[in-house]
């Protein structure tokens, strides 16, 4: 065999064997930097299809790595939310991050909503402690802008830092 035909044949059976054991959907769960979302976050505002959402004071959002805890302080009639976190890119470094939101109990239990994020003003600003998140609550596609117009399933949720 000629010696350039048994590289390219060799490059080739090294990219497919590359491509066939590579994740192509899910990576693997990451934990979420301390400095970024880690921490407790209440709602500050809310919109969902367009429309300003009347957000019950003291709803809490803990996030601890993979996991997440939503619960309401003041309405302990509200039921608790509690699941992980699968990231897809994390927004530490200041660009928008991807993440799905996957209920394990509670009102979501087995539902996955594609989400994005990003602190307002951008990581290291003075408010790097908002947190924007768009979810669709539809678990179709995963939201492109932080938006949620009329007729979607697209939820927007500023949250302060605690």
């Amino acid at each position: 065999m000629r010696p350039k035909l048994f590289i390219i044949i060799a490059a080739a059976v090294v990219l497919l064997a590359g491509c066939a054991t590579t994740p192509v959907r899910e990576p693997a769960r990451v934990a979420i930097s301390d400095a970024t979302l880690n921490g407790t976050w209440i709602v500050k505002q809310a919109e969902f299809a367009g429309r300003s959402l009347p957000v019950p004071p003291g709803i809490e959002l803990q996030i601890n790595g993979n996991q997440y805890y939503v619960t309401s302080l003041t309405n302990r009639a509200l039921p608790s939310d509690r699941g992980s976190i699968v990231v897809f890119i994390d927004g530490s470094a200041g660009q928008t991050g991807h993440i799905d939101v996957v209920g394990e109990d509670g009102p979501n239990q087995g539902k996955r909503f594609p989400t994005i994020y990003r602190f307002v003003g951008g990581v290291g600003s003075v408010n790097e402690r908002e947190l924007e998140m768009c979810y669709d609550l539809s678990g179709k596609v995963r939201p492109t802008e932080f938006v949620s117009p009329d007729g979607t399933l697209l939820l927007r949720v500023t949250y302060m830092k605690k």
